[in-house]
């Protein structure tokens, strides 16, 4: 084939290549542009699935017009001969290429000669120009789709950026709290994925409304866990309904979530059993089994297995004293956890309503069963006014930090053995209480420590009366 012919076929292959990439990226993404647009109206926005199909399709359309837009070799020798006015050399040079005479090698030579001659960049391409202006045209429809404000059909105007970011920085907070919270670890993980859910969806839309709408979600999804997780609450309800006056009044005890309480109504259910026969203790026994039953607590609960072990111990006629003595300082620890469950758990579930302005009918909107009492604590919640002045914290004492109802941690630096520095106490809470914990549990404190120690934490995370504040 001619040089001068090949060079003209790679510069119109370069064209069309060109052209075919731009008007297939060009339309592919007025139409992810269109989507979005009619998304803005509907309250829909574009997934990730819709960006790969944009991508596919942009690239099966652009393949599809370069074989459209690339011209045979016949058709661009006809092309090249209107355009030089070349009596059709081009054409029969085309023609004659697997000829081999001397006539015809006499004719492709003349050809390539004349076409040499010619100014390859008189070859323009319609496609091209099409091409550069559709893509254009699509560029500037993406721009205006994505930054035009559209009101949705409520008349709701998107959320101001500032405010949004004060949201996601807010619920990036309570994420923090609950990670370094001592919350028991199931409840942990279902309320920090819930928050995450929460934060991506915050971080997606443009609309209060919507967010408000996927927080009430969160908050009844991280009740509910909370309420399985509080198994004390449950059994509670279960041990009211006995006719038996010590089991009624450890019910009562265990849906206070007092430690001490619980445990000397369970020492004192002890003790009724002790002072009765065995075919009495046996009946409390079958009674306090039943209710584990029925109440749907795991297997695998703390509470469950500390009921679990006094009901085999009443059966096996163990020393009934000593079993209900170990069980009622495990209890009680178990409280303090379930304690701090319930007080972390409110936290979060407080705040998040006061973010999103969510009230108790908008909770039971969805959830006529739900109980939540939603505290309004001064200037926390909601957007906050853009007026420069932050409220300061109140000062409860030297314990540490809070609202008057929950004591937080202060940042005073004090020595960590385990790690031979100096942390703030706020950070060493949670260790302090596990450590404590662990020493209640395995029964290797006195009862006069132990009521001190549920004492002690119990005021610092919240969950003790105010009077024994």
């Amino acid at each position: 084939m001619s040089k001068s012919f090949l060079v003209f076929k790679r510069k119109v292959r370069a064209q069309s290549t060109i052209a075919a990439i731009l008007l297939g990226l060009g339309i592919s993404v007025a139409v992810l542009a269109a989507i979005t647009l009619i998304g803005k109206f509907s309250g829909n926005t574009p997934t990730a699935l819709h960006y790969a199909l944009t991508g596919a399709a942009a690239i099966i359309l652009s393949v599809a017009l370069y074989f459209i837009f690339m011209p045979s070799d016949k058709r661009l020798a006809r092309r090249l001969d209107s355009l030089y006015s070349l009596d059709e050399k081009v054409s029969t040079m085309v023609e004659l290429r697997n000829v081999d005479s001397a006539f015809a090698a006499l004719q492709r030579e003349d050809a390539d000669t004349r076409l040499g001659e010619k100014p390859r960049r008189a070859v323009k391409s319609r496609q091209l120009i099409a091409g550069l202006l559709v893509f254009a045209i699509s560029v500037c429809f993406t721009v205006g789709a994505w930054l035009i404000p559209v009101k949705a059909d409520d008349g709701e105007t998107p959320i101001d950026e500032f405010d949004k970011q004060w949201l996601i920085t807010a619920i990036g907070e309570l994420i923090t709290m609950v990670e370094n919270s001592y919350v028991n670890e199931g409840l942990r993980e279902s309320t920090l994925n819930a928050l995450n859910s929460l934060l991506d969806f915050v971080e997606e839309s443009d609309y209060l409304s919507e967010m408000k709408a996927e927080a009430i979600t969160t908050v009844l999804s991280i009740n509910s866990a909370l309420k399985t997780a509080n198994s004390a609450e449950i059994l509670s309800l279960k041990l009211k309904e006995s006719s038996n006056e010590k089991m009624i009044a450890l019910g009562k005890e265990l849906a206070s979530l007092s430690g001490s309480a619980s445990k000397n109504a369970l020492i004192e259910l002890g003790e009724y059993v002790d002072g009765v026969s065995s075919d009495d203790a046996v009946f409390v026994a079958d009674e306090l089994n039943s209710y584990l039953a029925s109440s749907g607590i795991r297997n695998d609960d703390a509470l469950y297995a500390i009921f679990k072990s006094l009901v085999s111990a009443i059966k096996d006629f163990e020393d009934i004293e000593d079993a209900f003595d170990s069980a009622a300082k495990k209890l009680s620890s178990e409280i303090i956890v379930q304690n701090v469950n319930k007080s972390t758990i409110n936290i979060v579930i407080n705040k998040l309503c006061n973010l999103f302005g969510i009230t108790e009918n908008d909770l039971k909107a969805e959830d006529p069963d739900v109980d939540i009492d939603i505290r309004d604590p001064d200037d926390q919640g909601q957007i906050p006014p853009d007026d420069g002045v932050e409220e300061p914290d109140t000062n409860i004492g030297s314990g540490g930090l809070g609202t008057g109802e929950v004591v937080y941690g202060s940042d005073d630096m004090i020595f960590d053995p385990d790690t031979n520095t100096y942390r703030p106490f706020g950070e060493m809470l949670n260790d302090y209480f596990a450590k404590a914990n662990e020493k209640i549990t395995d029964g290797k404190t006195s009862d006069e420590i132990s009521d001190a120690a549920e004492e002690y934490f119990g005021t610092l995370f919240g969950t003790n009366n105010k009077d024994n504040q």
